[in-house]
């Protein structure tokens, strides 16, 4: 086994001498490519600066911020706003990007490309929270100076729109609440008018005056009947009295018939006038106003009255308690004069009468209307209060709003800080010359390998004595070598020439490309730093 393993590798070491040409040509050319195409393209760095999110510094159980979208969401707007041509082309012009290739690429074409070498990667993401505790954000280019300045102005605006931002979102809550405030407080001020009116125009009918209207009407209804009985004992007194002045003065005696309401025919007008009079108290202090009896005597004194005001010419009838008032007995003088203090103390009597029936006839009807007033008001109220809760709400919600946006405003809210800074790359991140060279030495060897091992197969002559034995199934007696004429073998010699001129040709124009590259890419570097030097110098 282990000798037709040999003989099997010898086999390939015999195809590999045969075909070497197939393996070595192809080797060359892929591998000089390869190295040319590893020197061909610019060298291009790329370096990174760390941001890290940090929390609020005030916490959130004294002041809570109204900052409501999550770091993940606020960053994804910053990006799109950082990558808009407004905000890529005055760093393009402020460093002089892409300044080789200006006269074939537009403005539009330079911000495409810039924004293919931005790149931004989240670290640390909560998925539920939607929180974060840091990014990193990526900038590639061809100079590693230039590179290092692009990727700290990109952070720097990163850190710049979100505190923007963030200041903007806090100071439009706050506005948002201002005007929802200002609306609200036109709302309760209006409210306010309507019940401060229906206060002034039920005055007296409010729940609240419930309790004083009751007693008022108590206390009336006290006075009231305390009235009545004071009236009806000066009423009585002033019977006692006519009676008395009617015993002593014959004009003036009373007759049961006439307390009753009839009236002797032989009498004066004055004395009938007093005695329908007396009989008009007795009356009332037994009936009531609307009594026949009663109307019946004052119209009679109304007849009475009027006739003796024809036979005095006097402007008002003389009270019956006047009558005899020069009388020359002093007692009957006194008794005149009583009754005429109860004639006025009667009168005054019946006008607070009045003026407590009618008091109470008010207070009565506030309180039947207190009901009716208590259900309106309710209704007034009900929407006051909801109106003045809100109001209450949103001016609280709109102090928070205004703690929020001084705190956002000084900058002690969340925020983004750089926690390490972009550095000017020491070696290029691409192309990755080792790498491009080794996969091209790989593919020539195997393209070349698999071109001797195709042609191989495809071979049919025999190399061997075994091969034509094999083949043949009969056995050879004898084997003449390969005879090369001399033309043949100058042909061969020419070949080898060819192919070993064209391997030489091809390697050395490889190498001086190479060169070439190298030596251009060294002078821009070296333009590049000597134009830095110059902006460091002359601003």
């Amino acid at each position: 086994m282990n000798q037709t393993n040999k003989i099997d590798i010898w086999q390939y070491v015999e195809m590999a001498i045969r075909r070497k040409w197939l393996i070595i040509i192809p080797f060359v050319v892929i591998s000089s490519l390869s190295l040319l195409y590893s020197q061909l393209p610019p060298d291009i760095y790329q370096t990174s600066t760390l941001i890290l999110v940090e929390p609020q510094k005030v916490p959130e159980t004294y002041i809570q911020s109204t900052v409501t979208s999550s770091v993940n969401e606020r960053l994804r707007i910053i990006r799109q706003q950082i990558m808009s041509r407004t905000m890529l082309e005055p760093i393009i012009r402020e460093f002089d990007l892409y300044r080789g290739e200006r006269s074939s690429l537009s403005m539009e074409d330079m911000v495409s490309i810039m924004r293919e070498n931005i790149e931004l990667n989240v670290q640390g993401a909560d998925s539920r929270s939607g929180s974060l505790g840091s990014f990193q954000l990526f900038y590639q280019g061809k100079d590693p100076e230039t590179v290092a300045m692009v990727t700290n102005k990109l952070a720097s605006l990163f850190i710049e729109e979100n505190l923007k931002r963030r200041e903007q979102q806090a100071e439009g809550t706050t506005e948002f609440l201002e005007m929802e405030l200002d609306r609200i407080r036109k709302e309760l001020e209006t409210k306010e008018n309507a019940i401060k009116r229906f206060k002034e125009k039920h005055m007296g009918e409010l729940p609240e005056q419930l309790d004083t209207n009751l007693r008022a009407l108590d206390r009336l209804q006290l006075e009231l009947q305390t009235n009545s009985e004071a009236l009806r004992f000066a009423e009585d007194r002033k019977v006692v009295i006519q009676r008395q002045l009617a015993q002593l003065e014959p004009s003036s005696v009373i007759s049961e018939e006439n307390i009753e309401g009839t009236t002797s025919p032989s009498q004066s007008p004055r004395a009938q006038l007093s005695e329908l009079r007396q009989t008009l108290s007795n009356l009332q202090a037994r009936y009531t106003d609307k009594h026949p009896e009663v109307l019946r005597v004052k119209s009679e004194i109304s007849k009475l009255e009027i006739e003796v005001q024809k036979m005095t010419g006097d402007e008002q009838t003389e009270s019956p308690s006047i009558l005899n008032i020069s009388s020359p007995n002093p007692f009957i003088r006194d008794l005149n004069n009583q009754l005429t203090e109860l004639e006025l103390e009667i009168r005054r009597m019946k006008a607070e009468d009045k003026r407590l029936r009618t008091e109470t006839q008010k207070h009565k009807k506030r309180v039947e209307n207190t009901p009716e007033r208590e259900q309106e008001l309710m209704t007034l109220t009900r929407d006051y209060e909801n109106i003045r809760e809100n109001y209450q709400s949103l001016l609280n919600r709109k102090l928070d709003a205004q703690l929020a946006s001084n705190m956002e405003r000084k900058q002690k809210g969340e925020q983004f800080r750089i926690l390490d800074p972009a550095r000017i790359p020491q070696k290029p991140y691409k192309p990755d010359r080792k790498k491009i060279a080794l996969i091209g030495l790989i593919l020539g060897l195997g393209l070349g390998g698999g071109l001797a091992f195709v042609t191989e197969n495809m071979d049919k002559s025999f190399r061997n004595v075994q091969e034509l034995e094999a083949f043949t199934k009969l056995p050879v007696l004898a084997a003449i070598p390969m005879i090369h004429t001399k033309r043949e073998m100058n042909r061969k010699k020419f070949r080898k020439k060819i192919a070993y001129v064209s391997s030489l040709g091809v390697l050395v124009f490889v190498i001086a490309t190479a060169t070439v590259h190298f030596f251009f890419y060294k002078l821009n570097f070296f333009l590049i730093e000597l134009n830095n030097v110059r902006r460091f110098l002359l601003p």
